[in-house]
């Protein structure tokens, strides 16, 4: 199964995906991306934070992003 990094980005921070996952495929790691986001932007909306622009950025073993996921467009 190929190996897939999600890179999380708030405005200028990057948090890089050091380990990443192991999925069977690009559809799977965006289902994964955008569960993820729900997750993170319900906990910052818990905490009283603001979201402002926030992405997931989905990348293969080589660093090449494969897929940028915008947390807004994992709300349904």
């Amino acid at each position: 199964m190929p190996l897939y990094f999600f890179h999380l980005m708030h405005g200028d921070d990057v948090a890089h995906d050091l380990e990443g996952m192991r999925l069977p495929d690009i559809e799977t790691a965006k289902a994964e991306a955008i569960a993820s986001a729900r997750e993170i932007m319900a906990d910052a909306m818990l905490r009283g934070e603001k979201l402002g622009k926030r992405e997931c950025q989905i990348a293969d073993k080589t660093g090449t992003v494969l897929l940028t996921i915008r947390f807004e467009d994992a709300i349904p």
